[in-house]
């Protein structure tokens, strides 16, 4: 994605999980389904293993929805945690297939698994994008709510860039996430890294939330007394990307974050015409489970008709 710009004449489409609608979360179809649908960002999730190793994982427990045991039974109410599992553990787990009637299942019909598909680790992600036209989203998880299960914001920064080379070695790389505890040692690790703050406000959004009085979520920084003193927030950290719920999101929140400097990521967008919608609003990005479907009807609206003649 060398030198793309974030105010495009189109949202840039961003393949969230890889692609999570085509191909099952995180896993390196799913990477491979958005650069074949020619997303301009893959997303994925990061946390890291017992031994440090940065893995593609959404869940800080395995999910029997997602995950077989080896020996092939499907993970359950035991299962074990992704910081306590070794590398070499935590790769013998299958992520191919979601549980058949499971939750994953009803909501991604048209999922195609990929059986034996294992927790990629970021270094071979990284490896896959840079190959391509794409840049790569690195959400970082860590949740400041629940610091028990959780790796410490610094060895998580650490551990992340130990397999992101610097520029240009790597794709374009930005990194985000919702405890903005962790994006402080990213930029204090890797000065001019760019940084993107997720936020979650409205009860109910896919994501806990986040923005509220006293939220340690927020490193100190953002405050829940409206979008400005959040942006405020968001610029003293050093990030120039926003990446709200899109139900979070009004037009004249956009301009404002817009006319700051800042650059709108909204997630996460499957319906045609909501996306549609925050496009005419002037968003910079819009992270879907759907690139394909997303990037062929924002782009062939915007696509030049033919030359009138004189």
């Amino acid at each position: 994605m060398s030198g793309t710009s974030l105010a495009p004449r189109v949202p840039l489409v961003i393949g969230h999980r890889g692609s999570r609608g085509t191909r099952p979360e995180n896993t390196l179809a799913a990477v491979d389904d958005a650069l074949t649908a020619d997303a301009d960002l893959v997303e994925i999730d990061v946390q890291v293993t017992a031994d440090g190793v940065p893995a593609v994982v959404h869940d800080p427990v395995l999910s029997g929805d997602l995950a077989r045991a080896p020996g092939g039974a499907r993970v359950a109410g035991d299962a074990p945690r992704v910081a306590d599992l070794a590398w070499a553990e935590l790769a013998r787990f299958d992520i191919g297939a979601a549980r058949p009637g499971s939750a994953v299942a009803r909501a991604f019909p048209g999922q195609t698994p990929c059986p034996g598909a294992r927790v990629p680790r970021l270094a071979e992600v990284v490896d896959r994008v840079a190959g391509s036209n794409a840049g790569l989203l690195v959400e970082i998880k860590s949740d400041p709510e629940r610091p028990g299960p959780c790796t410490p914001p610094a060895k998580l920064a650490a551990a992340v860039l130990g397999e992101v080379p610097e520029q240009p070695a790597a794709p374009d790389v930005i990194y985000q996430s919702f405890d903005w505890r962790v994006l402080r040692e990213i930029l204090r690790l890797r000065p001019g890294a760019r940084l993107s703050a997720l936020t979650a406000e409205a009860p109910g959004a896919e994501a806990a939330r986040t923005v509220y009085a006293g939220s340690p979520w927020l490193a100190g920084l953002g405050r829940a007394t409206g979008a400005g003193e959040l942006l405020d927030g968001a610029a003293a950290l050093g990030c120039s990307i926003w990446a709200p719920f899109w139900g979070d999101l009004t037009r004249s929140r956009v301009a404002a974050a817009r006319a700051r400097g800042f650059a709108v990521f909204a997630w996460t967008i499957n319906e045609i015409a909501t996306a549609r919608r925050l496009a005419g609003w002037g968003i910079d990005g819009i992270i879907t489970d759907y690139p394909a479907a997303l990037a062929n009807a924002l782009r062939q609206e915007t696509a030049p008709g033919p030359t009138p003649r004189a």
